[in-house]
């Protein structure tokens, strides 16, 4: 099973032409079809380990959070961009 979740990591990354993919949208994506979050996750840091995928920057997002007194603030958040390594 690990070596398909690797075989349809590296393709789904190498489908986007170039164009790094957000980690969260990847393993979205690959849960739809039926893998746990927890096996993507693992499968694409065992990728970047053996250099197969590289990050290719990161996406910044904002993110507005009650406090636990109820007031709102923002949170900076970064999500890895994924690329296959031949792309980089």
């Amino acid at each position: 099973m690990a070596d398909d979740l690797t075989r349809r990591v590296t393709a789904r990354l190498a489908a986007e032409a170039g164009r790094p993919t957000p980690m969260g949208a990847l393993v979205d994506a690959l849960v739809a079809e039926g893998a746990t979050p927890e096996a993507v996750e693992r499968a694409v840091w065992t990728l970047l380990a053996s250099g197969r995928v590289v990050l290719a920057g990161f996406l910044a997002r904002k993110v507005r959070r009650a406090d636990a007194r109820g007031a709102r603030s923002i949170h900076h958040t970064y999500e890895p961009l994924l690329a296959p390594a031949d792309d980089a």
